[in-house]
């Protein structure tokens, strides 16, 4: 070793030696006295650390509380972060650091922390670290993540101070009102209930006046607001008010109560509460209807009536609409009663029964035979149920264009129909004349018989009456009444018994004739339903003119002369009136259009003499 390495070894021994002293000095050189160590030990890294019951501006954290050492003893404290970004060992700095947090408890408790301040509907990530008294810190725990609450709103709509009538009719009264918001004055509401009655309007009786249908969406507040309450009585007092609601249905107080009375009238046409409305890409229709067990039925094709969801067919009782069990799954095209129950055919679909079904007030039963055969034309005739259409098999019966159920099987009615413009016959209207089955459409021959789109069965076969009907670009028969003891046949033809009448003729057993000039007009002119009422025959379909006179597709014939039916039908691509019947001593009128008369009738209205 050289003098230089033996120095420095010197030193250090030294050195040694002094803290050897102190160490011995401040242990009183007692070989029992435990030497004090440096904790290098942090606690262990939480791996279960959860969120819970969170609030609009808070979340309850829980874990399970590490030791000082790993898992032994008690940490000293906590730091707990959270950020609205995913936390990890880069970004744990950037996190937001809570406040308040509590003591560690021992290792093994359950510890629990509220994080305050936060933004109501937004997701946060939180994490932890533990720390002990000599500053070691955990490693980064889970992190958990949890969404705050949507602001609790507690603050309703203003309430409207402005409601009035602008303008009224015989049956309607359109009423404005300035918007409020939906924070008072501020921002835009969720929805309206506007309701009416007859006596006034107060908070106490608030919920038994009648809620309009149909109501509009707020717009932003201070927005003029319209809307008109359809299908009230003529001249009649009625009191309007309306309460507004926000998106945590928050109601306003009542509005100012207003008041007017509806116009006088004599005779017009009025909507069937909103009428019928569709989901579908063709739009609502009604084809068929019939009164059963008190109640107007109408059948076609929609997916709502009155606002009421009902499948193609639907009840009305006089003061609302019901659909009849769950409906049926495709357009209905005609109903009749028989057997006291209500029957109903449908356009066939593959994936459910054939397209006859009877309803008995209170569920639909499929009439089985005719699976996939499109039936346009229904009646009762000596305890069978006849059925008109475009088949030619009924229960496996070969039996064309007509057949008879008797309730157990179907039977074909002597060879049924066959000619026309198909190359089977169609059969599109029935009724019972002078005690014989009338069946008229589109065919050239019944039975052994050539006639001219209608037919006389006998219950044994078929004749002709006279000529029959012809002539026109597609003749056809739509529809068949009895009136003043004479048939009438109505549809798309120029000739009745070779005499020129204009898509309508009466026969009376012996002959053809007109009904003065008919109906013309219109995109496929002609009659589609005809209907008796207050001693008249109405005739109802696609025309412009009655007699010469104007008539949208709904005219009345007194025996001698035609009349228009008010102003009629309009709206709607390929408009008209297919389908007519009595209730209430009301003439009511389905089809094709979205208005009648003044006002707006989806598909169906009513003419109403007072």
């Amino acid at each position: 070793m050289t003098r230089r390495s033996r120095f420095v070894c010197r030193g250090v021994c030294s050195i040694l030696a002094v803290l050897c002293a102190i160490v011995r000095c401040s242990s009183g050189d007692d070989p029992a006295r435990p030497k004090p160590l440096i904790d290098v030990i942090s606690p262990a890294a939480v791996t279960d650390l959860t969120p819970c019951n969170p609030t609009d501006h808070s979340v309850m954290l829980t874990w399970t509380a590490p030791g000082d050492d790993v898992a032994v003893g008690t940490a000293a404290l906590y730091d707990i972060r959270y950020s609205t970004a995913m936390i990890g060992t880069a970004t744990w700095i950037s996190a937001s650091r809570s406040t308040g947090e509590p003591p560690p408890g021992a290792a093994g408790d359950a510890d629990t922390f509220v994080a305050t301040g936060l933004s109501p509907n937004t997701s946060y990530y939180f994490a932890l670290k533990a720390a002990d008294d000599g500053s070691n810190w955990s490693p980064l725990s889970n992190v958990a993540r949890r969404m705050t609450l949507v602001l609790l709103d507690t603050i309703p709509p203003a309430a409207v101070t402005d409601l009035a009538v602008t303008h009224r009719t015989a049956h309607e009264i359109q009423l404005t009102w300035t918007a409020p918001g939906n924070d008072g004055d501020a921002g835009t509401a969720a929805s309206y209930d506007i309701r009416y009655s007859i006596s006034p309007i107060s908070e106490a009786n608030w919920r038994s006046a009648v809620q309009a249908e149909l109501e509009p969406a707020p717009n932003y507040s201070r927005s003029r607001e319209t809307f008109s309450v359809p299908g009230l009585s003529a001249n009649t007092e009625y009191y309007f008010a309306l309460k507004t609601a926000d998106q945590r249905l928050n109601l306003s107080a009542l509005s100012n109560v207003a008041r007017e009375s509806t116009l006088p009238c004599t005779f017009c046409w009025l909507p069937i509460g909103s009428g019928m409305g569709s989901d579908g890409m063709y739009g609502p229709n009604v084809k068929a209807l019939t009164v059963y067990d008190g109640t107007l039925i109408a059948g076609g094709y929609f997916t709502a009536a009155g606002g009421v969801p009902a499948d193609n067919i639907a009840a009305w009782n006089g003061s609302s609409w019901s659909p009849l069990g769950r409906g049926v799954n495709n357009a209905v095209n005609a109903f009749t009663i028989h057997d006291a129950k209500l029957i109903a055919a449908k356009f066939p679909d593959p994936s459910s029964p054939g397209p006859l079904c009877s309803w008995d007030g209170s569920s639909w039963s499929p009439i089985p035979g005719m699976d996939l055969d499109t039936i346009l034309a229904l009646t009762s005739y000596n305890a069978q149920l006849i059925a008109g259409g475009t088949f030619d098999n009924a229960g496996g019966v070969a039996a064309r264009a007509i057949a008879a159920w008797n309730g157990s099987y179907w039977l074909e009615l002597g060879g049924g129909m066959s000619g026309g413009s198909h190359s089977y016959g169609h059969v599109y209207a029935i009724a019972v004349y002078h005690g014989q089955l009338i069946a008229a459409g589109d065919f050239g021959v019944a039975g052994c018989f050539a006639a001219n789109h209608i037919a006389a069965w006998d219950g044994i076969s078929w004749s002709p009456l006279g000529s029959g009907l012809s002539g026109g670009s597609s003749p056809r028969v739509n529809a068949l009444a009895v009136y003043n003891d004479q048939l009438i046949a109505a549809g798309s033809f120029a000739f009745a018994g070779g005499i020129p009448a204009g898509n309508i003729a009466a026969w009376n057993g012996i002959s053809w004739s007109p009904l003065g000039s008919g109906v013309d007009g219109g995109a496929y002119p002609g009659v589609e339903a005809l209907a008796i009422h207050g001693g008249q025959l109405i005739a109802g379909g696609d025309f412009t003119t009655a007699g010469g006179l104007p008539a949208n597709c709904v005219a009345s014939w007194n025996g001698s002369a035609w009349m228009p039916v008010g102003s009629g039908m309009s709206g709607g691509a390929g408009r008209g009136v297919f389908a007519l019947t009595i209730f209430n001593d009301q003439l009511i009128a389905g089809g094709y259009f979205t208005a009648a008369g003044d006002y707006t009738a989806n598909s169906i209205a009513a003419w109403a003499s007072w």
